[in-house]
């Protein structure tokens, strides 16, 4: 009985180390992508995300396109940068993302397309070779709040050495829990493994 009490309490105390370690990490993901600020760069990079069986973006890859719109209205950087890969629905991402801000106004010699940014290390990487090809070196990223953090980190593994980022427009959808879960595991993934990209 006794033995029984001390390993419940070890449990307990164990179980709460490891919710507290938990919150912790929530906590930093949440508040830098909330907090995370825009500042004048030389190229918006959007991240893509998936793309409906319509072919139009999803609401979150929407939220990107939208904010990335208002960055370039608001001058902080004269190009935008959309990568993406091209999802399970068959599309382009990069080339929907294209038309979407070149129907609303950009330029389309101002939007330069990546069809090769299947994950955020693989935007990175291409970013990299984009910047040394053109004027400058500093980007904004652009994607929602709880997938700031872990961009900054491939973007800064992958050299790109001045980086801002920008949220989305802050609301909470039900999946964010799955998805803070999602960028927990892959923050620390992308902070031990090391650079290369296939």
């Amino acid at each position: 009985m006794i033995v029984t009490k001390r390993y419940k309490k070890k449990v307990t105390k164990v179980i709460v180390i490891l919710g507290g370690i938990f919150l912790l990490h929530v906590l930093l993901i949440v508040f830098y992508g909330v907090f995370a600020k825009d500042t004048k760069s030389d190229l918006i990079v959007i991240l893509g995300n998936k793309v409906e069986l319509s072919g139009t973006p999803s609401k979150r890859l929407r939220a990107r396109l939208e904010e990335g719109l208002k960055l370039y209205q608001e001058g902080v950087a004269p190009r935008i940068l959309v990568s993406g890969g091209i999802g399970k629905e068959g599309f382009d991402e990069a080339r929907i993302m294209a038309t979407f801000l070149s129907d609303r106004g950009v330029p389309v010699e101002s939007i330069i397309q990546d069809n090769h940014g299947i994950t955020t290390y693989a935007s990175a990487h291409n970013t990299k070779i984009i910047l040394e090809e053109m004027p400058g070196s500093s980007v904004t990223v652009v994607s929602q709040y709880y997938h700031l953090l872990r961009s900054k980190i491939a973007f800064q593994k992958a050299g790109v050495r001045t980086i801002y980022t920008s949220p989305t427009k802050f609301h909470i959808e039900l999946r964010d829990a799955y998805s803070v879960v999602r960028e927990i595991i892959g923050t620390y993934y992308y902070i031990f493994r090391s650079y290369e990209v296939k």
